[in-house]
């Protein structure tokens, strides 16, 4: 029986969303992306008749609005094919990409493309934890035959320190510096590969004595958060023995490998609650401390000594220019992150490989 108009007209449309719906699910099959929906609209005759045909693609689809059909001419007998794909990103906001199709029943198609990579919308987690660096720090390096400090967390061994800084040169895990991690964070650069961040507290003379060679052979960068007011101004032969701290001559010789930030002019100490002077001395003692050791060194960043801080210290740090703050709270660092409270890996004596692997990522 020879169809009618109508049922011509439904064939066709039905044929059309059919085809939509193919090609839609093609597409979308090379998408690396969760949370997809396809919304398929469809309207003819002056709207009164519409369906709308949905498809889900990843493990959790969103809802989203249907597609506004403003091509529709109420005067003809067209129909209107919309498809809306939206993804959630993570932070709740959602990007629409839409295709817009005028199918009349003569065949002829009009296709007006919004296209954008959908994969880039919501990175896979795993490129997603690639984007976050770690941030090592270290304080006194010592051969095992030189240490008579006995089992002292923070002195590790050279024998350690030497297989740690070749892991990071056989893995390709560039050194990078206060600079480059600074534009980083604010989305100024962006960074490939692995990378990591190498920090020294406090500016033990071993720094130079044996981390810098070592560094220097592997062509690495690190970041000395010395003591300012501890600074020596002769140069003696290294004894280690001796808990001595870099003289100027020291600073100066270090410079192809180290950059050289603040870890207070003279608040590396604690009062009789245990409390240290960066967040225990009035707010005067501390900007003028602050102060001084900014303009010695000229720098913009800070190791907070002991890693304590308060919401006071991050406003004075903001008032003198500080513009990165160092903490011992164990994590990593991503754009976008708090520039003051920024997190770091204290690498103790008994920092096994294994773990040392874990926290630069190659386990």
């Amino acid at each position: 029986m020879p169809l009618t108009p109508g049922l011509k007209f439904r064939k066709i449309i039905k044929s059309a969303i059919f085809l939509i719906v193919i090609i839609s699910s093609l597409l979308l099959s090379s998408c690396q992306t969760d949370n997809i929906k396809v919304v398929i609209t469809v309207k003819k005759n002056n709207g009164q008749d519409s369906s709308e045909y949905k498809t889900n693609y990843g493990n959790s689809p969103i809802d989203i609005k249907n597609v506004n059909n403003s091509n529709f001419d109420a005067n003809n007998d067209n129909s209107i094919v919309d498809i809306g794909i939206a993804n959630e990103n993570e932070a709740g906001t959602s990007t629409t990409i839409v295709n817009e199709t005028n199918k009349s029943t003569n065949g002829e198609n009009k296709t007006n493309e919004v296209s954008r990579n959908v994969s880039d919308l919501n990175p896979k987690k795993d490129e997603h934890q690639a984007l976050q660096i770690p941030i090592l720090v270290y304080h006194h390096i010592l051969p095992d035959n030189e240490n008579i400090f006995g089992d002292n967390a923070f002195i590790v061994s050279l024998e350690d320190f030497e297989k740690q800084m070749k892991l990071l040169s056989d893995n390709n895990i560039n050194t990078i510096t206060l600079s480059e991690l600074k534009a980083y964070i604010k989305g100024e650069l962006k960074l490939t590969g692995k990378n990591v961040l190498i920090t020294f507290d406090d500016g033990y003379k071993s720094n130079i004595e044996y981390a810098y060679p070592i560094m220097k052979r592997y062509s690495q960068r690190g970041v000395i958060f010395i003591v300012s007011g501890w600074i020596q101004n002769e140069n003696e032969p290294f004894n280690p023995e001796v808990l001595q701290i870099l003289s100027w001559s020291d600073i100066e010789a270090g410079r192809d490998v180290f950059e050289y930030a603040s870890h207070s002019h003279n608040l590396h100490y604690k009062n009789n609650n245990n409390k240290s002077f960066l967040v225990s001395l009035p707010d005067e003692l501390v900007y003028d401390d602050l102060l001084k050791r900014k303009k010695i060194l000229d720098t913009d960043s800070i190791a907070f000594p002991y890693g304590e801080y308060s919401e006071r210290t991050l406003e004075l740090l903001e008032e003198l220019g500080y513009e990165m703050g160092f903490t011992i709270e164990k994590g990593y660092v991503k754009p976008g992150d708090d520039m003051l409270r920024l997190k770091r890996n204290v690498i103790y004596r008994s920092t096994s490989q294994e773990e040392f692997k874990r926290i630069i990522g190659t386990k």
